[in-house]
């Protein structure tokens, strides 16, 4: 029984005495278990990535709880229920303690002091916190009375123990003003203020300085008491943003679900604080919305992402079956002996597979380590879970690869043991290869993606199967070019002649290392060259839809084009083109100060100069200079509901700040198009009327042009600066969006996270190629110190060995560059067009920078030839030659 534990103990520690098999199989199961675990972590960190730039787009409080409560508040029954509510949200760590706020509705007018009347609206309100966040400016110990701005003390003539009639519908109040307060607006962003919920907002207006709705804050109990409480109003905002998808999908069942659970199961304290049998619960919140866009994400990039980890299974694996071939090829004098003692191939290949287990194990540790280390420098910035990872995975992993390695010994160990004579490689998996690749590029061609849809399987197989069938061509090639001109190259110089003997000669799986090089870089240069093409589109078109940093439409009111200096308006309208009927769109911009607030490209194909150069250039008398977006003709009339244009176009552009389709979009000055307009009217009334006329007597007959155009406000600034700088001036808005929106969105993110993994995936696949063919040569080293020996014998000196060394592996190395670089951009330029983040924006993704990436493979291809090169020359000259020629012996 020892001497058998013995025997056991030596087969399992055999491959460790054999560095070059060990490192092999270590790397081989590093890789393959690296790239499952990095497909998980990093499937998990592209969603949460995408999902969760969602929550960017929505404020803590909309994403948070938002109850209001309908009926006749009793004092002590809210304060009783206000505690349930306080212990039930408690129950969420996500959620920020709640805000109480208790107001009537705001269609109220009041406001009589005395003699002086007001009959603008006043919201009573009394919320948690507010008399904390106010500056007093005068104020009497009656606390039992309500508190006023300063602006609308001053309004009504009234101070502090003044007494104050607001006029109610049913319940009438004439109380003491306790104290009157600076006034809050325009409001302070980031100020306490800032948070009121936009229902509870004023309009403030500049002009009179004085907001729509005078805000007349009551004690909670004087509220109760006196004022007509109406509406309790809890609001537990976001207190941090959630982390992870299910993070998310935890907060959004608790809030979802917490209005129906209140009133089940708290519905007695309910009835006593409303004051009403049957209670009214009114919940707004946007966190289910932001749930639902998440599942959408996530499903967006589930296909091609596990598609993407299927690719690098495949290649983990096959690395490990190259670990099993080189082990074969170490290890054929052993199976020659096994193979004739009696032993089966099956056995052998479980004999091998129980000796490498615990290198492959060894591999898989690593290989974890590996995966994150891959996510955490590569992989989008989302949050991912490194411990979630299922062990059963990796373990189911790790048996696959050592079951391969079982299966491929067997197959090996025969032919590695008893060669047979040459033959050509069989045509069924080159012609299956080359099946799916047709058949990709056939979908990419014929059925291009749009946005927003499911990427399609065959579209992200498209460019593996495409390197794939480059490589089956070029293999097959270099099989063709070697058994035609083997014998050729007598006449080359010695180092030459060697490395093309060499190549010539080389074994199979020389020939298919050169093809998993060519592989890993064409996969290198295809995630190079893509992910950054489309990066730069989505950056490109994210400020062609929003302009600036965000944007928003303005409601019924004008925005000053000056008022701020990082910001600018623009004019728009649709309209047609009156001789083709074509839709058309025209902006006007303001010269002064569109490029404060717009975000100017070099790729809308014109400088910020000559952009405004060509919109002051002289053309037609009634017709406007335009730059023109688009199929637009180079003059015409362009006509609306509100009026007609006629245009001239002084220069084309690729694209344009705040454009929202490839429509043809027509780009004006504002002052040119008023100022000529300008000229049009006086002439036309000094033409009926006469040169001495008073044109300030006809100046209600003046239109301005722009009057039936919607106005946009493009900025610099956050979105959070932007809102408070219209609510200062009095501004509605709508639609207000941001540059992060555009390119944090499923629909721009989609395609460039599932290529992203490309990087992971060839970083990956070079190091596992670059592995083998070290591994290689040193499975080589005994063959080739004989024949370093031999030649040395016949004058063959130590730098022309070196250099044919050089010559042949720049010959496998570069015809793999050669092949991954022509192959890969080929497949970048087809089907960029496919992943186009934001189809319906000019410009269009192009692709850049090819020689950059050119120089950049020369120069990788070039340290590893060389590398290997001196690596081989080192090792082969180390041993003296009677040491070699009794090895062979």
């Amino acid at each position: 029984m020892r001497s058998r534990f013995r025997s056991a103990l030596r087969t399992l520690a055999e491959p460790w005495g054999t560095p070059g098999l060990v490192i092999g199989t270590v790397g081989a199961f590093m890789i393959v278990v690296g790239l499952v675990s990095s497909g998980v972590m990093y499937s998990d960190a592209a969603v949460n990535k995408v999902a969760l730039s969602g929550l960017d787009e929505v404020s803590p409080a909309d994403a948070g709880i938002d109850l209001r409560i309908l009926g006749v508040p009793d004092a002590a029954a809210v304060k009783d229920f206000d505690a349930v509510m306080r212990s039930r949200l408690a129950g969420s760590p996500l959620l920020a303690p709640p805000v109480l706020t208790v107001y009537a509705t705001s269609d109220r007018t009041a406001g009589i002091v005395g003699e002086v009347a007001d009959t603008r609206r006043v919201r009573m309100m009394a919320r948690e916190g507010a008399f904390d966040a106010i500056e007093v400016v005068d104020s009497v110990p009656d606390g039992s009375g309500v508190w006023i701005s300063e602006g609308y003390a001053s309004v009504l003539g009234a101070a502090a123990g003044d007494t104050i009639s607001i006029i109610h519908p049913t319940v009438p109040v004439e109380t003491i003003i306790s104290g009157v307060y600076r006034d809050i607006f325009p409001i302070a962003p980031g100020s306490y203020w800032a948070d009121l919920p936009s229902d509870l907002t004023p309009l403030y207006f500049p002009q009179s300085g004085r907001p729509s709705e005078e805000i007349v804050l009551v004690p909670l109990s004087v509220m109760f008491d006196q004022g007509p409480a109406e509406i309790m109003r809890w609001q537990a905002p976001l207190a941090s943003t959630p982390s992870t998808v299910e993070e998310l999908r935890t907060v959004e069942r608790f809030v979802s679900g917490f209005d129906t659970a209140l009133i089940q199961e708290e519905g007695e304290a309910l009835r006593a604080a409303t004051g009403r049998p049957d209670p009214t619960i009114v919940s707004a919140t946007q966190i289910s919305d932001v749930r639902a866009e998440v599942d959408r994400s996530a499903a967006r990039l589930a296909e091609p992402l596990q598609t993407v980890r299927l690719a690098g299974l495949a290649l983990g694996l096959a690395v490990a079956a190259a670990a099993a071939m080189f082990a074969a090829d170490h290890n054929r004098s052993v199976f020659r002996l096994l193979l004739s003692d009696g032993d089966s191939p099956g056995f052998i290949g479980a004999r091998t597979a129980i000796q490498l287990a615990g290198p492959a194990l060894l591999g898989a540790g690593l290989g974890l380590a590996f995966g994150w280390m891959l996510v955490a420098a590569l992989g989008p910035d989302g949050a991912f879970d490194a411990p979630g990872l299922d062990a059963s995975e990796v373990a189911l992993t790790v048996g696959v690869g050592l079951a391969l390695i079982a299966v491929i010994t067997a197959a090996v160990a025969v032919d590695r043991a008893f060669p047979q004579p040459a033959r050509r490689r069989p045509l069924g998996a080159d012609l299956a290869i080359l099946a799916v690749a047709a058949l990709a590029w056939y979908r990419v061609t014929t059925a291009p993606m749009t946005s927003g849809s499911r990427i399609d399987l065959l579209v992200v197989v498209f460019p593996i199967a495409g390197l794939a069938a480059s490589v089956v061509v070029a293999l097959r090639l270099l099989d063709w070019v070697s058994r035609r001109f083997q014998n050729a190259g007598s006449g080359l110089p010695t180092p030459a002649f060697l490395a093309w003997r060499r190549i010539a000669s080389a074994q199979a799986t020389s020939r298919t290392l050169t093809g998993a090089i060519a592989l890993a870089l064409g996969v290198l240069v295809f995630a190079t060259a893509l992910v950054p093409a489309l990066d730069r589109s989505l950056e490109t078109k994210a400020v062609a839809v929003i302009g600036g940093t965000a944007s928003a439409d303005i409601l019924g009111s004008t925005f000053p084009a000056d008022a701020d200096p990082a910001t600018t308006v623009v004019w728009h309208r649709s309209a047609r083109l009156r001789s083709e009927g074509v839709g058309t769109r025209l902006i006007g911009i303001d010269e002064e100060t569109f490029f404060n607030g717009a975000t100017w490209l070099d790729d809308f194909g014109m400088s910020r100069d000559e952009m405004i150069e060509r919109l002051n250039r002289p053309v037609e008398d009634t017709a406007v200079p335009v730059l023109a977006v688009g199929s637009a003709p180079s003059d015409g009339v362009v006509s609306s509901q509100t009026g007609s244009l006629s245009y001239q176009v002084v220069g084309r552009l690729a694209s344009f700040p705040w454009i929202s389709s490839d429509s043809p979009t027509l780009v004006f000055s504002a002052d040119r198009l008023r100022t000529q307009a300008r000229a049009i009217w006086e002439s036309d009334v000094r033409a009926e009327f006469g040169d001495a006329v008073d044109l300030d007597e006809f100046e209600g007959s003046w239109d301005d042009p722009l009057d039936g155009f919607n106005e946009t406000v493009i900025t610099q600034r956050s979105p959070e600066e932007l809102r408070s700088l219209l609510v200062s001036n009095g501004v509605s808005d709508r639609n207000l969006v941001t540059l992060a929106g555009v390119t944090d969105s499923p629909e721009g993110q989609a395609g460039i996270l599932a290529f992203s993994y490309f990087q992971i995936l060839a970083g990956a696949g070079l190091l596992a190629a670059v592995s083998s063919l070290l591994i290689s040569l040193s499975q080589q080293q005994r063959s080739r110190r004989l024949s370093f020996t031999m030649a040395s014998r016949m004058g063959l000196s130590g730098r022309q060995h070196i250099t044919a060394t050089i010559l042949e592996l720049a010959g496998l190395v570069g015809i793999a560059s050669t092949v991954a670089y022509l192959s890969a951009v080929t497949l970048t330029r087809r089907i960029l067009p496919q992943f186009d983040p934001l189809p319906d924006v000019p410009p269009g993704v192009a692709l850049d920078g090819t020689a950059s990436l050119g120089l950049m493979l020369a120069g990788l291809t070039t340290s590893i030839v060389v590398t290997a090169a001196l690596w081989t020359h080192r090792s082969v000259r180390s041993t003296a030659a009677a040491e070699v020629l009794r090895d062979v012996t």
